[in-house]
């Protein structure tokens, strides 16, 4: 039993305090999981920043100080050799090289939205390269060549011009259903505010503090419940007859 987990007792307590938090979690139907990683990211850095008796230290005059495990980190950081890639290149290893075909009428497609190509970068049916970014979904440039005389000049052999999704009518008819739907939607929402587990509100008012979103205790209400949760399934008929749910953000 030596080195068995429960006789250090440090990683038991990290996994027994984390349950608590997902238990709160499931209780709260249709969150978002963008929420859920947000708020559990809150936990760990409020977890990381409290001092835990596990991490006792004594010193010559047998004083006790608890840690907290980020002091407790950082203590252990000044034996080795650190290196924090630069932000450069970290943005560059999370972006990605695709190709488009242009459509007849000069538009590609990505990520479910539309993006007007100018003639003067390409035509109609000609395949396009973009750079997207895999953490950034408004992040798409257009990779241009660059002319000879460009490159003579000291360009470089590519320029990039960034892109901007279009706002088709399909997406304004969109808009308008839902905004028909939304006092319905809010009514559901009203109906959530009990459910939200109190450990989980906590955390969420310290992410709106810190935001710099938190106005005041109402407005906070509010916005807990239009950002926490997705919004209910909808079932549309099929054509057979049967049912089938349509989830939506």
């Amino acid at each position: 039993m030596e080195f068995h987990i429960k006789s250090k007792g440090a990683l038991e307590r990290l996994n027994g305090t984390a349950d608590c938090v997902v238990a709160e979690l499931k209780t709260m139907k249709n969150v978002k999981f963008s929420e859920f990683v947000r708020i559990f990211d809150a936990w760990v850095n409020e977890y990381n920043d409290t001092p835990h008796s596990a991490l006792t230290e004594c010193d010559d005059q047998g004083n006790k100080t608890q840690r907290t495990p980020n002091e407790a980190f950082n203590l252990g950081l000044k034996k080795v050799t650190v290196r924090i890639a630069n932000s450069d290149l970290l943005e560059l290893a999370f972006t990605q090289s695709i190709a488009r075909k242009v459509s007849k009428d000069g538009l590609i497609s990505y990520g479910g939205r539309h993006y007007k190509i100018a003639s003067k970068y390409a035509k109609a049916h000609e395949y396009i390269n973009l750079i997207s970014s895999l953490t950034d979904r408004n992040f798409l440039e257009l990779v241009v060549p660059n002319s000879e005389e460009e490159k003579r000049n000291g360009g470089s052999e590519y320029t990039t011009i960034p892109l901007y999704p279009l706002e088709l009518k399909s997406d304004i008819d969109f808009k308008d259903r839902v905004k028909d739907e939304q006092s319905e939607e809010k009514k559901r929402l009203r109906e959530k505010a009990s459910n939200v587990a109190p450990n989980i509100e906590r955390l969420k008012r310290e992410l709106s503090k810190a935001d710099g979103t938190y106005v005041d205790e109402d407005h906070f209400q509010k916005e807990i419940l239009n950002t926490l949760y997705y919004k209910e399934p909808k079932s549309t008929p099929s054509t057979d007859g049967s049912a089938y749910g349509n989830v939506e953000e």
